[in-house]
């Protein structure tokens, strides 16, 4: 599937925030979402974009780093905290906790697109692992925009590089790209592969993950008792596991759980 570039709207203000998260609320009850700064989920990290994708294969980006007061006086917050629209966010937690130290902002009604790829290698009898974005897009054969050469540099080497402006064409290309795959392929085929049984501990996990840099040291001490039973268990069932042609594909790219 070759991801093909949406209409990307550009919001700087209070009153076009305003106007664009009414007609998001109104028209999309499933939505993409990833947030662009430095340090995402770390103390002191700060958010300068964030980027919204919507069914009908818009893309908004918020440029909170030009006006903070989108957030709340422009709306965002309605729609960050709303429990009607699904939110689609690959790894959910360090845009959840600089959301709620930055501005106040819980994130609820989330679907983690990197917790629904775990679940489902758990459906096949493989242990816990992560995944990056790039690779599961990889792995459902979603070609992403590819930033030039000078852009791919800056993110290497700039933390800051989303604080820039203006903004260039190339980055509103690269950013929309992290979230159009999300609302267009993602969230319908990782749903389609979810098994009725695996949802309660989906949504569990999902909050957890939520949850995870805010409340750090409860959520990786829970993990890590977790992880031991589980450890545990896996010698006494399955000393050693053989994989299967498509167990390997599915793990391609992966790490264990508290690798990435």
């Amino acid at each position: 599937m070759i991801m093909s570039m949406s209409r990307i709207q550009l919001i700087s203000a209070v009153l076009s925030s305003e106007k664009a998260v009414k007609k998001i609320l109104q028209t999309s009850p499933v939505v993409g979402m990833s947030c662009k700064g430095a340090n995402l989920g770390q103390k002191g990290g700060s958010i300068y974009l964030i980027v919204v994708s919507t069914p009908d294969d818009g893309v908004y980006v918020f440029d909170v780093r030009r006006d903070r007061n989108i957030v709340l006086d422009g709306g965002l917050v309605r729609l960050l905290q709303s429990t009607d629209v699904l939110k689609v966010i690959h790894n959910c937690g360090p845009d959840s906790a600089t959301l709620h130290f930055e501005f106040g902002v819980k994130l609820r009604n989330c679907f983690d697109t990197q917790v629904a790829y775990r679940v489902i290698l758990e459906q096949q009898g493989l242990p816990p692992r992560v995944t990056s974005f790039p690779n599961l897009c990889a792995v459902y054969h979603i070609q992403l925009y590819q930033p030039t050469a000078q852009l791919q540099q800056l993110l290497k080497d700039d933390q800051n590089v989303w604080a820039r402006r203006p903004i260039t064409k190339d980055m509103l290309n690269t950013a929309a790209a992290d979230v159009i795959p999300l609302t267009s392929c993602l969230h319908r085929q990782l749903s389609s592969e979810l098994l009725e049984e695996s949802m309660e501990w989906f949504d569990v996990l999902c909050e957890e993950n939520r949850q995870s840099y805010i409340f750090y040291n409860s959520v990786a001490k829970r993990r890590k008792q977790r992880k031991d039973l589980t450890f545990t268990k896996e010698l006494q069932d399955s000393p050693v596991m053989k994989l299967t042609d498509t167990q390997r594909h599915f793990v391609r790219g992966s790490v264990t759980e508290g690798r990435n």
